[in-house]
């Protein structure tokens, strides 16, 4: 196993949540490499640290100066509304006349009578002849079947800015 492998693994590992083969692979590298079990020291202190900070109680004052801190900055990106813009008034003024006009204008204008029949147009009739019929093929292609990929769990790195807090998310599997 190399190491970057075996960081991904880490976390999962240091808190008992790797699934028992992985564990023993990781385990047998681990053995192997100092550097390695460095990183799963680190790892299992972090751990410890944020577990730490989690059981410590929260200053309700703390929470309600960030909750207020919190909302003041959501109000303040919040898009204020626009107003109408002119050209969309003008716009439905536009289709407003056009439709009042197509209505009102057919209606005023008073319908003139038939024109009285005239002679009875002379008719002749033609056989009519079919074109010849062309043979079509049908050709059918088959698409080929998607190939799909296992690919392996993606591990998101988040450092920040304490070098003794590093951050792993792994996203599938």
């Amino acid at each position: 196993m190399d190491c970057r492998k075996s960081q991904r693994w880490m976390a999962l590992h240091v808190e008992g949540d790797l699934a028992a083969r992985k564990a023993v692979r990781l385990e047998r590298h681990l053995a192997e490499c100092a550097e390695c079990r460095a990183f799963a020291a680190r790892m299992e202190s972090s751990q410890a640290a944020v577990k730490a900070l989690a059981a410590e109680p929260a200053d309700e004052s703390a929470l309600r100066e960030v909750r207020a801190r919190v909302l003041a900055r959501i109000a303040a990106e919040q898009p204020r509304p626009r107003a109408f813009p002119l050209w969309r008034w003008a716009a439905v003024a536009v289709l407003i006349s056009i439709s009042v006009t197509g209505y009102v204008i057919p209606n005023l204008i008073p319908t003139l009578p038939p024109p009285p029949p005239g002679p009875t147009p002379v008719a002749f009739v033609q056989p009519i002849v079919p074109p010849p019929r062309e043979v079509a093929r049908v050709v059918r292609v088959r698409k080929p079947k998607p190939v799909v990929k296992k690919s392996e769990p993606l591990l998101v790195k988040l450092e920040t800015n304490d070098p003794n807090v590093v951050i792993y998310w792994i996203v599938g599997e």
